[in-house]
């Protein structure tokens, strides 16, 4: 029973598996899973439409019938008929209980196939699975009856029959599963509802997923130039869903350990009244401020996270490395089977068929794994932009401030990207050494212990490749701080390019921003010249290898035949990955070390931390009075005070405030410049330290954040509206009150467009009066603030229109609201219900302003105020006016977004980088690559010459011996382990490796001079193109600062810059390598082989078709992908201005802009596994 008193082997002697076995063991328990998911389908309430069109439905259901009928008509044969069989033995009940499963489960999966005709959007994965596991338990079971095929004359009726079932079962099988795979639902019904921003990915099937096919609508649209914008495309599958993603990583990188000590907080978390009631006398609390930074959190995060896939990826590397090394070994043994007469037909058909599948799924393991790999990183990348510019929103703005937008932009693209490409390095670091002690076994197995030379070659070279990459990440270090500083330099000259103009100062800062370029260029030479290093020790490995391995080989009197020389060289060729890649893999993670620590750094900061802050639970639950804001003798300052230091009076910047705002008050603040008025708005929206007192604020209020109108005005590049909508629905009701109440009917009366009018980067085809109108209009359309902080908005337009400001919109649109104006015009402060005159940073009086500004304006208005503000709106208008009225309307009309080139690669980018290079060096560059190829195709060909014309049966001869080693000393190093008379060489031997060794130190010499050229030319490239750039962006008129956005010039400075000095050479100089190197070997394959360069021309025309309708859609995503860089570099600076103290509106705009940018790398790596 059960098979347990059996042996595993088939007792009849054909070397097969025991059908109990296999009955009990393999075909029940498949039968047995497929029947259990066929009836969890069965059972379940499908909530999807049902769609009466399905391409191959009923082929599907007719290839079902069939099996199912199969199944019914071997039963019935085997049970029902006597075809001269012995009768069933009724101790052995497994091949009842097999064929009872196997009923079973095709008669439930017949019915649900008839039943169940929609499957969105692919055929059930658990189905799928079982159905493989019951084809592959199947087709073990008809190898395992293999043998009855030579003896099917002498089988009986029976056992002919079964065998005759099984071919045919598993043939239908196998075709039904292939048409599994196509089903796919190419034309919707009316009744189906899919999402718009479903993606073609997510509806692919398994064969459209498995193939890439899904992505071909994309590639034939690039292929015929329709890719114009991000809208084009398909969406972002599920699993890159950028808020899943981000809540994902966020909800453990704040964890409830670390959260006290630096939290970022959510505003909806202030709605939850049990939130609230926990946090009671938050502000109380000691908090542990002596150690504020977590060390190694953000790799504790990413652990976290991406762990679980990261190591599934893993498993696939590993699968893939090791079906890397199965087609070298099946092929052997295959060449073995057609050399050996005597072989079975059975043992050949088996390597036949492993060789191809696992070519065949090692091809698909590699596709989908690098694919899968892509994801990964994108969604890791998502993780890390969002969380800086999270920490950038989050962070108190004395803290943000000590950062650039250089700075933001850097980690935002090159620390970002380093830390992701560290993720494929750590695979490699494993997967690399593990194919080198492979490929160092196979090549024991050839030359013996010789190849322990090569070995103690490779030992030596890694502390000097360990040295050399401790070196550039240290110079790795310097060039990036230069380049942060050179970058902000670039934002300094963008933001004053005005003045700059104006005074003629482009002179002084191209000397400083040059400065600075020398200095980053010094570092980019040694960091050049250390990988030009790595780079020769790499290249020359494999060569200096064979040079040893093979002297050392005949040194201790073995002799070197053909077989092993060429079977050694393939071998010593596959070192070349491992052993090339390794350096560079440790190199990307050294980077990424360094990346990670100045990212920690930023998101260390401390930030706005409301909870610390504020206290919420006392005027929640006593606010009779409707007091939205209560400050009671608080005291504050920029500078945070450590635990042990005490901060005194003198140095605080506000002290001593007390201050009760109720809903719907209007309060004036009043006073000297300097005085602090300023500083009031600042501590209520938290940005400053508070040093003694409390705030209490409703928890309402809080979660709706503050509207701020500051005194520096920031307007973002787009139109009229956009700026005033800023991300918002358009509400005409609602917008028509805003424009009426800041005044701006009469401005968009006389723009050429209205509202739809550009305004230029900051702003610039505005006045200073309009631009603070337009800022007052964003604030006040977004009226579901409680409170509205307003810094001096009145001081940049004139008095009619300040009178009209204070009527309409205070008074008018404002009246419901909490008002906080700070201001010298006091005149327009009459009617405020409280006006509070600082000085010194003290409330030195405080009343109403019926009784407060009166009197100021009689005694006072000379010392503390100016109620003759100049004027320069008139001029100013006059002025923007006359710069519209010279703009065509075609470029008034023109959207902001940044051109992109089309077709292919001018010949003029070509031609520039080589005048960049330099004729000279552009020459010698290309001198050194060819002689190095070809010192490499004429090291190889003399390896042929010499096998093909030297005389081995020589070598068996006494006479001409040379021995190099005394055969007694060398018999245990021999890979038989004893001496033989072949171990003798002839004098020829010794020629041929003097011919082999002097062109193996040629090629050396050569790839030492193409390394450093290239490290020398890139180095010249990227000095002529930077002060190429600086100098056009000197010269350009300020029309041109008025019309390109500052993050696009930024863009320019930072990512490509980059890409300019580090990235283009080194793929340039793969490029070329690669190119010549296939020269070389179609060379001499067509010298060795002259009937094979009649198959190069169809096969370049092939070749070049696929590389053609793949390169034009490569080149459009890449470019689409650099512009959209652009805006999001640009939305950076509004992080310093800090419009709104939530993210209500900010991270939207950046969720839309991000949610353009990734679809397109996504589809640039997918297209390039097509």
């Amino acid at each position: 029973m059960f098979c347990l008193n059996e042996s595993i082997i088939n007792p009849k002697g054909h070397k097969t598996l025991n059908e109990c076995y296999l009955n009990v063991y393999i075909l029940s328990p498949c039968y047995l899973i497929f029947s259990i998911f066929n009836a969890y389908t069965l059972g379940v309430s499908n909530d999807l439409s049902r769609n009466t069109y399905q391409p191959l439905l009923k082929f599907i259901r007719f290839i079902s019938s069939i099996l199912l009928l199969i199944t019914l008509v071997d039963i019935f044969i085997k049970y029902s008929l006597d075809l001269d069989s012995p009768k069933i033995d009724v101790n052995h009940f497994e091949p009842i209980i097999t064929d009872a499963y196997r009923l079973a489960s095709f008669t439930l999966h017949t019915f649900l196939i008839f039943n169940k005709s929609l499957f969105i959007p692919k055929f059930p994965c658990k189905i799928l699975i079982s159905l493989f596991l019951v084809i592959l338990s199947n087709i073990l079971n008809f190898i395992n009856s293999f043998y009855q095929l030579k003896e099917f004359k002498t089988l009986s009726s029976l056992q002919k029959w079964n065998l005759i079932l099984l071919a045919n079962w598993i043939f239908f099988l196998t075709i039904y599963s292939f048409f599994i795979l196509l089903t796919y639902r190419s034309q919707q019904s009316n009744f189906i509802l899919l999402s718009d921003d479903t993606s073609e990915e997510d509806t692919a099937s398994y064969y459209s997923y498995l193939t890439f096919k899904w992505i071909k609508p994309v590639m034939k649209k690039g292929f015929r130039r329709e890719i114009k914008n991000v809208d084009s495309l398909s969406q972002l599958p599920k699993d890159l869903n950028l808020k899943s993603v981000n809540q994902n990583f966020m909800s453990r990188y704040a964890s409830s350990n670390e959260y006290l000590q630096n939290p970022i907080i959510e505003p909806d978390l202030l709605d939850d009244p049990t939130f609230i009631q926990s946090h009671i006398n938050y502000e109380d609390v000691y908090f542990n401020q002596t150690n504020p930074l977590i060390k190694n959190k953000l790799i504790k995060t990413l652990l976290r996270t991406f762990g679980y896939e990261f190591l599934f990826l893993g498993v696939l590397r590993l699968a893939n490395d090791l079906l890397g090394f199965s087609g070298p070994i099946l092929l052997n043994q295959l060449v073995q089977f057609v050399q050996l007469k005597e072989s079975d037909l059975k043992t050949g058909i088996m390597y036949s068929i492993a060789l191809f599948f696992s070519t065949l799924i090692g091809s698909l393991i590699s596709i989908h794994f690098t694919n899968l790999l892509n994801k990964f990183c994108l969604r890791v990348r998502m993780a890390l932009i969002s969380l800086i510019y999270r920490k950038a929103v989050v962070a108190k703005l004395n803290e943000i401030n000590k950062f650039s937008v250089g700075q933001i932009v850097n980690y935002m693209s090159i620390d970002s990207d380093s830390i992701v490409n560290a993720f494929p390095s750590f695979h490699s670091c494993w997967s690399l050494p593990f194919q080198l002690v492979i490929t160092l076994y196979l090549l024991y197995s050839q030359i013996g212990l010789s190849f322990l030379v090569g070995v103690f070659f490779v030992i030596v070279l890694i502390p000097i490749n360990k040295f050399l990459s401790d070196f550039i990440g240290k110079v790795q270090v310097k060039m990036m701080n230069f380049k942060d500083q050179r970058v902000k330099l670039m934002t300094e000259f963008l933001d004053g390019i005005r003045v700059i103009k104006f005074c003629g100062w482009e002179n002084f800062f191209i000397e400083r921003i040059n400065k600075v370029r020398e200095q980053e260029l010094g570092q980019l030479k040694s960091k050049k010249y250390l990988d030009a290093g790595c780079v020769y020790f790499w290249a020359s490995t494999p060569i200096l290898m064979s040079v040893l391995t093979f002297s050392t080989y005949v040194w201790l009197g073995n002799t070197l035949t053909p077989a092993k020389v060429f079977t050694s060289l393939a071998l010593f060729n596959m070192l070349i990955m491992p052993l090339n890649n390794f350096p560079w893999v440790i190199n990307g993670l050294v980077q990424s070390l360094v990346s990670i620590r100045r990212l920690e750094k930023f998101l260390n900061l401390e930030n706005l931390n409301w909870l610390q802050f504020y206290s919420f639970n006392e005027i929640d639950s006593n606010n009779k009075e409707n007091i939205l804001v209560d400050v009671r003798s608080a005291d504050f300052n920029w500078k945070k005070s450590e635990p042990c230091e005490i901060i005194s009076n003198e140095e605080n910047i506000l002290t001593e405030i007390s201050l009760k705002i109720k809903k719907g008050d209007f309060i004036g603040i009043i006073g000297k410049v300097g005085s602090g008025k300023s500083s009031i708005l600042h501590s209520i929206m938290a940005e400053l330290e508070k040093i003694n007192g409390k705030i209490r604020i409703n928890s309402d209020t809080c979660s709706k954040g503050f509207a701020y109108v500051g005194q520096e005005v920031w307007i973002q590049q787009g139109t009229i509206r956009e700026n005033i909508l800023f991300g918002a629905e358009m509400d005409s009701n609602n917008y028509r009150k805003v424009i009426d109440a800041c005044c701006l009917e009469a401005d968009l009366d006389n723009l050429p467009l209205g509202d739809e009018t550009p305004v230029g980067e900051n702003g610039i085809c505005l006045s200073g009066g309009q631009k603070a109108r337009v800022t007052l209009a964003r604030a006040c359309y977004n009226n579901d603030k409680d409170i509205y902080l307003l810094d001096d908005p009145l001081s940049a337009v004139d008095p009619h229109v300040a009178k009209h400001l204070v009527q309409k919109c205070l008074n008018g649109f404002l009246k419901e609201k909490t008002k906080i104006l700070s201001t010298h015009h006091i005149e327009y402060l009459i009617n405020a219900d409280l006006v509070l005159l600082i000085e010194n940073g003290k409330i030195s009086e405080i009343g109403k302003g019926t009784e407060l500004i009166p009197k100021m304006l009689k005694f006072e208005k000379s010392s503390y105020f100016s109620l003759n503000e100049r004027n320069f709106e008139q001029s100013i208008e006059i002025e923007k006016r006359d710069f519209l009225e010279k703009l065509k309307d075609e470029e008034i009309r023109k959207k902001d977004e940044e051109e992109k080139e089309h077709g292919v690669i001018s010949y003029k980018v070509w031609k520039y980088y080589c005048v960049s290079v330099g004729v000279l060096l552009t020459f010698l560059t290309i001198l050194f690559l060819v002689l190095m190829q070809t010192t490499r195709n004429l090291t190889d060909y003399w390896l042929s010459y010499w096998t093909q014309n030297h005389n081995f049966k020589n070598d068996l001869q006494i006479k001409n011996r040379t021995y190099v080693l005394n055969p007694q000393w060398t018999h245990f190093y021999t890979p038989n382990g004893f001496f033989s008379t072949k171990s003798y060489q002839t004098d020829e031997t010794k020629e041929f490796f003097l011919v082999y060794g002097i062109l193996c130190v040629a090629n050396t010499f050569f790839t030492l001079f193409r390394a450093f050229c290239f490290a020398y030319s890139g180095i010249t490239a990227g000095k002529f193109i930077h002060e190429s750039l600086i100098q056009n962006l000197v010269r350009a008129s300020v029309k041109y600062f008025d019309n390109t956005p500052k993050g696009r010039i930024l863009n320019r400075l930072s990512t490509d810059m980059y890409a300019i000095d580090d990235s283009l050479p080194f793929i340039l100089n793969i490029f070329l390598a690669n190119l010549f190197g296939l020269t070389g070997i179609l060379t001499v394959t067509c010298i060795s082989l002259p009937w094979f360069s009649l198959s190069l021309i169809p096969l370049s025309i092939i070749y070049y078709s696929i590389q053609n309708y793949y390169r034009w859609t490569s080149r459009e995503l890449k470019r689409l992908s650099s512009i959209s860089l652009s805006p999001l570099y640009t939305h950076v600076s509004i992080i310093f201005f800090f419009i709104y103290r939530n993210h209500s509106i900010l991270v939207p705009w950046y969720k839309t802009r991000v949610s353009d940018l990734y679809p397109l790398i996504l589809l640039l790596k997918k297209a390039f596994r097509i």
